[in-house]
């Protein structure tokens, strides 16, 4: 059963039990936890568990400690329509200023690609604390493919 409804049910139980005295119910604010990010066209998702295979991340996340292996599947917009895409990794100031931090190609067998994985390592927490945006680009007219946001702590 849904959180809201028990979280109704209980309210209306314990509004209709009592002694017959007159009861005001206590009514709680649940706030469930934001939602994790999800896997669509366009985006980065992060985790430490990634299954190449399926192209899947489990427990997704965007917050990591140095100590995380950190590993993520790229979803693109569209084909990378070559052989190969560049991903940019930049690192985002607290006046949300963007800096490249390195620049790398990647290798593609099929051009019909849509999607690739990149196992857990310790490539991003060598970056070191701080907040960071990875880019996947087609290299012949510059359009962004996918893009996602992860923070490494302490």
């Amino acid at each position: 059963m849904p959180r809201a409804l028990v979280v109704i049910a209980a309210l209306l139980l314990a509004a209709c039990s009592g002694s017959g005295g007159s009861t005001t119910p206590t009514i709680a604010l649940i706030v469930p936890p934001a939602p994790p990010p999800i896997q669509t066209a366009g985006t980065i998702v992060f985790g430490t568990s990634v299954d190449v295979r399926t192209m899947t991340v489990a427990n997704p996340a965007i917050t990591f400690s140095t100590a995380d292996l950190v590993g993520w599947v790229a979803v693109l917009s569209d084909s990378i329509s070559g052989t190969s895409v560049t991903v940019t990794i930049a690192s985002i100031d607290a006046n949300g200023v963007q800096t490249t931090v390195t620049t790398e190609p990647v290798a593609f067998a099929n051009p019909g690609d849509h999607q690739l994985a990149h196992r857990p390592d310790n490539v991003l927490a060598l970056l070191g604390v701080g907040t960071y945006v990875l880019r996947y680009v087609r290299p012949g007219d510059a359009k962004v493919l996918a893009v996602g946001t992860v923070s490494i702590t302490p």
